[in-house]
C-alpha cells in the first residue's frame, strides 16, 4: 500500500455496508488513492473534521 505522500489522493469513504465499502475500498486503492473509511456519520463526520480529504464519498442512508 502507498504512503499519503505517494498516493494519487486521500479519500475518506463513507459506507456502513462491509461489502461494498471493501469493493469500492479496494478498487480505489488499486488506483492508487490512499483510502481512510467510516461505517456510520459519526465516525466519518470525526474523519472529516480531523483530517484533510481530496473527496468525500458518502453514503446517503447511513446510521448514525
Amino acid at each position: 500500500m502507498k504512503s499519503r505522500e505517494e498516493s494519487a489522493g486521500l479519500i475518506l469513504l463513507i459506507e456502513d455496508n462491509r461489502n461494498i465499502s471493501e469493493m469500492v475500498g479496494e478498487y480505489l486503492e488499486r488506483k492508487g488513492f490512499g483510502v481512510d473509511y467510516a461505517s456510520d456519520g459519526a465516525d466519518g463526520l470525526r474523519l472529516a473534521v480531523e483530517n484533510s480529504y481530496d473527496v468525500i464519498v458518502l453514503d446517503l442512508m447511513l446510521p448514525r
